[in-house]
């Protein structure tokens, strides 16, 4: 079971100059955990209703053309920023929110680091 200041410590790992933010949260929406200044303008409650809407609506449809397995990220250009946003099992997404000028290769390389680790924690 994961505790709060262990969230906080993992994600934190993750940011850096180029990293800004990270988050954890059920997808229904609901925030496990979130760290960083790159979402500033918004409160982080609803950054995360936000993008669970917008997973749940590209798996639904990625669902009728993908063959073997659906949704696994997906990275979104943003004025402000680039996003991924990752699956966890069937019930956890994890958010990177980078710099614009941030390759989406790193953030990728980060959203699989935070899946490995929480995707063991969240099995035991």
């Amino acid at each position: 079971m994961l505790r709060s200041k262990q969230i906080s410590l993992t994600l934190n790992a993750v940011n850096d100059e180029y990293v800004i933010a990270s988050m954890l949260l059920q997808k229904d929406g609901t925030l496990l955990g979130s760290i960083g200044s790159g979402l500033k303008k918004i409160e982080d409650k609803l950054v995360s209703a936000i993008l669970s809407n917008i997973w749940h609506n590209f798996e639904g449809n990625g669902n009728d053309f993908i063959n073997g397995g659906g949704l696994k990220s997906l990275f979104l250009e943003l004025n402000d920023g680039r996003l991924g946003v990752a699956c966890i099992g069937s019930k956890y997404l994890v958010i990177v929110f980078a710099h614009g000028s941030v390759k989406f290769g790193l953030i990728k390389a980060k959203i699989e680091a935070l899946q490995r680790y929480f995707q063991e924690q969240l099995e035991e």
